[in-house]
């Protein structure tokens, strides 16, 4: 809105100029003429000095008068004259302008203009640039909240995510049934065991069980080249697109490649060459999930990019990973889907 005023504002200005300065105590009168067949016609407003007539569009007959405290708003009264016609542009400009400000500034809901996002409550924000309250931290050879290498850290409204070590941030409630929009982009660096590789992170999510690296889940893989598919981990399990039922193994994972998925190579800063749909390197990629019972579905920058059924398990904790390369996430929110 800040933008339409000063629009208005300068406007005003530009027309203003035409007139001679306001007394501040002076008075605008008008009289309504009539036209052929005793109609109203128009309604004439003029000043007492200097003597000038404006025309507008009237609809009853009257006579009034009003202070100065109206002046403000004489220039988008029109004068009889040839400069009519820019006037009339200038007011369109205008009105348009705050319309499309006033559109802009109501509150967006999630995934807004995508048909694909369920009905849903308010959104539960799992982080809201500052405060890490809704995640416990856990690390390989660290364990539970202790992070003395600051592998997570928080800064400038981001989850800066080092990968230096294996490990993770967890939500501390469980979740079902949900919309889940995150927002990801990669840093530089690559760590061993993976220094070299394919920069790689993921949200994991209907974590059952114990705390460990990698607990049983559902994976949204994040990695370059893949990113999209569904990985499941240490017993999970889920049934593909193509009716094939995939089950991770004990303190392992199965794996079912996004749609249209290409050949994959193992390097830093690989591309899909099918088609890639993840943005280029250092750009802020859009992660959503939708889980309604046990069917899930991945989208990656409003593009469906897989979808399962017969979730195993069907509800659980969500957590962001630690996997050895540089990553930024931010913008984390998930809404309860409406029954």
């Amino acid at each position: 809105m800040k933008f339409a005023k000063a629009l208005i504002n300068k406007l005003q200005s530009l027309l203003r100029h035409r007139s001679e300065p306001q007394d501040p105590y002076a008075y605008v009168t008008a009289d309504l003429k009539r036209g052929p067949g005793g109609r109203s016609s128009a309604v004439a407003l003029h000043e007492p000095e200097p003597k000038r007539w404006l025309n507008v569009f009237g609809r009853r007959e009257s006579r009034w008068s009003t202070p100065s405290a109206c002046a403000p708003f004489a220039p988008f009264i029109f004068e009889e004259n040839p400069m009519n016609r820019t006037h009339r542009r200038l007011m369109v400009v205008v009105v348009f302008t705050m319309f499309i400000c006033g559109c802009l500034s109501l509150p967006a809901t999630a995934g807004e203009g995508n048909s694909y996002v369920p009905k849903h409550g308010n959104a539960i924000v799992l982080f809201d640039g500052s405060s890490t309250g809704n995640f416990d931290s856990f690390l390989k050879t660290q364990g539970l909240n202790n992070d003395p290498e600051h592998v997570f850290t928080f800064e400038k409204g981001v989850i800066h995510v080092s990968g230096a070590e294996m490990g993770y941030l967890i939500t501390k409630q469980e979740y079902a049934n949900y919309y889940l929009r995150a927002e990801f982009k990669w840093g530089e660096a690559t760590h061993a065991p993976r220094e070299g590789m394919a920069r790689d992170s993921g949200i994991l999510y209907h974590i059952q069980g114990e705390q460990k690296v990698w607990p049983t889940s559902l994976e949204y893989q994040i990695c370059e080249g893949q990113t999209g598919d569904f990985y499941m981990t240490d017993g999970a399990a889920l049934t593909g697109s193509d009716g094939k039922r995939e089950t991770g193994p004990a303190g392992s994972a199965a794996r079912i490649k996004r749609i249209g998925e290409g050949p994959w190579q193992n390097v830093t800063g690989y591309r899909d060459p099918a088609g890639e749909i993840e943005k280029p390197h250092g750009e802020w990629n859009v992660v959503e999930i939708v889980v309604q019972g046990d069917n899930v579905k991945h989208y990656l920058n409003g593009r469906l990019v897989n979808k399962g059924s017969k979730a195993y398990p069907a509800s659980g904790k969500i957590l962001i990973q630690s996997e050895g390369a540089e990553v930024y996430f931010r913008d984390i929110k998930l809404y309860p889907l409406k029954p």
